[in-house]
């Protein structure tokens, strides 16, 4: 039989850490707090590849003082109801801390009249604030790069460009996993006490920011290795300027930029008579499908109306590669900030892995963090994502930690290991069809507007039946020339899996709430949906089963609705 060492590269680690964003940074710099060992890697650039390194950084932080009931209460109006309280509760406790920490690692925050910090609403809400990095054009790459130093001045192991396939298990607990080097198509095989996921959510790479990374890879080897998915049906939509990317629109919307249709009208008011402009992304998207039906699309940001003191806090700071755009618009005689733009709405991502409120699965020696473990439904609030990334991040860190440390030392099958070497491997080498022309098939069958924004049984189910053609007769006969494809092959089935079980989720609720809208079922049902859907997947399906929220054990019952904000004008 083969000896480990003779399959590949072999790496013995106290915490394998999985994805290196800002709360793979986390997870892994708590980590060594605890453990000798901790490992990074990242299928991309560590310190260089993630969602918040595009981002303006933003935090939402309670800080003492603030009421904690009432900031819990708007996240489960802003939620529809399904909310975890108790998460919600124990993460805002922490952000101050994480804010402090970042403080402590170089980060500048803008200063303020609160506790030093200038707070920002978001979403028309009233309680909930967010602060931003300074520079604020680029303060995710300040935070990123501020980590990256700590977790390397720690002693952090960091390997990039290494594509972790598949988690490795010793019975009921994961023990380790394998991936694959990028560049050199290098076997490795990580032994480890336990495994943080921090690969974020999946985009079916879309048309945001950093988005070309965010592929679903954590979530379906959680899901392999016998986790489970929650909120599949609550996909999060975004606005995107229709000719470039852009950031900055959940700033200037509550500063009073407003959106415009083919015929000039603020039509937002018609939708959304109390918030207008500044509702979720995901209601403005619903808002414009229904315009762009009617024939009253293509539509526009209009700058116009924001004050001119905050139009300048908009345009000061440039840094980073948001100021390359600006200087590159300005090159081709555009105008940002002075004249609207041309925006539509775009899928941003879906989430994520069933966890506890420490990110623990049910899967000994797995570990969440971050945006891949579900944290809401869908809604984002501005700079919750971030916020929440660094809390849970820092958490799945500390927790896996001190689960190796608890643990004996386990043992790696290696005729297992070998096996699941020549799965992978297999289409290396061999003619089939490209992995992006089936990316393009996948995309082609979750993107149209009918399965993101309108959904409803008919569309739901032609995209399903696309998907299920996908995964039968296309991914078995991919090939990949060489390394670098055989990733983007690995890539293609995971996507197939994720949008398998966005559609059978979506059809599952039959109603609508929070990003989840049915045409078909337009209203919210309590009685029989303020419960969570899980997907399961036994090697050859996926099974659903429905959790009813634990309403006995959370401080409040939900009243009053987000979603009620949004009508349709007869």
């Amino acid at each position: 039989m083969a000896r480990l060492e003779e399959l590949g590269t072999v790496i013995e680690t106290d915490v394998l850490v999985i994805g290196s964003g800002i709360a793979g940074l986390f997870a892994a710099v708590r980590a060594k707090d605890f453990v000798k060992d901790v490992t990074l890697v990242d299928k991309g650039q560590v310190g260089h590849t993630s969602q918040c390194y595009f981002a303006l950084g933003g935090h939402q932080v309670f800080l003492p003082g603030h009421d904690m009931d009432a900031w819990v209460k708007e996240v489960m109006y802003f939620e529809d109801g399904l909310c975890e309280q108790d998460l919600v509760e124990s993460v805002y406790r922490d952000t101050f801390d994480r804010v402090r920490d970042l403080e402590r690692y170089g980060v500048r925050f803008i200063e303020g009249p609160d506790m030093g910090y200038r707070l920002l609403t978001t979403r028309g809400l009233e309680h909930i604030r967010k602060v931003y990095p300074y520079p604020r054009l680029a303060g995710g790459i300040k935070e990123i790069e501020s980590l990256y130093i700590e977790a390397e001045r720690l002693g952090v192991r960091c390997l990039s460009k290494l594509f972790i396939v598949s988690l490795l298990k010793q019975g009921d607990a994961v023990i380790g996993a394998v991936g694959i080097d990028r560049r050199s198509g290098r076997f490795y095989i990580f032994k480890a006490g336990a495994v943080v996921i921090a690969t974020g959510q999946c985009s079916f790479k879309g048309q945001y920011a950093a988005q070309l990374f965010l592929t679903g890879d954590g979530m379906i080897m959680a899901l392999q290795a016998g986790a489970e998915l929650k909120n599949m049906e609550f996909h999060t939509l975004w606005l995107q300027p229709s000719r470039f990317v852009w950031e900055a629109l959940g700033t200037a919307f509550p500063m009073g930029a407003v959106l415009l249709n083919a015929k000039g009208e603020a039509f937002m008011d018609r939708y959304c008579p109390v918030l207008k402009s500044e509702i979720d992304y995901n209601f403005q998207a619903r808002a414009m499908a229904m315009e762009a039906r009617e024939g009253r699309g293509p539509f526009r940001v209009d700058y116009g109306p924001i004050k001119p003191e905050d139009k300048q806090f908009l345009k000061a700071d440039r840094h980073g590669w948001m100021a390359l755009h600006i200087d590159k618009l300005h090159s081709k005689g555009e105008k940002p900030f002075d004249e609207p733009w041309e925006i539509m709405p775009v899928f941003w991502t879906v989430q994520g892995i069933y966890a506890d409120i420490n990110c623990r699965t049910h899967v000994p020696g797995l570990f969440v963090g971050g945006r891949v473990r579900s944290i809401d439904p869908g809604v984002t609030m501005g700079s919750w994502s971030i916020g929440t990334a660094t809390v849970l991040g820092y958490r799945a860190g500390e927790q896996a930690a001190k689960y190796a440390g608890s643990r004996s030392a386990s043992s790696l099958n290696a005729g297992e290991v070998k096996a699941l070497k020549s799965e992978i491997y297999s289409p290396l080498g061999k003619e089939g069809i490209e992995p992006e022309e089936v990316l393009l098939e996948i995309q082609n069958a979750v993107f149209p507007w009918d399965i993101t924004i309108l959904k409803n049984e008919a569309s739901l189910k032609r995209a399903l039946s696309r998907i299920e053609t996908i995964r039968d007769e296309l991914l078995p006969h991919m090939g990949a020339a060489d390394p670098h494809y055989l990733v983007e092959l690995l890539e293609v089935k995971n996507m197939t899996l994720v949008a398998e079980a966005m559609l059978r989720a979506s059809l599952m609720r039959t109603e609508s709430r929070a990003s989840h809208y049915r045409e078909d079922y337009p209203t919210r049902d309590n009685e029989n949906w303020l419960k969570w859907i899980l997907v399961g997947y036994d090697g050859k399906k996926m099974n659903l089963r429905t959790v009813p929220l634990p309403m006995d054990k959370y401080k409040f019952t939900p009243s009053r609705y987000y979603s009620d904000n949004f009508r349709i004008p007869k």
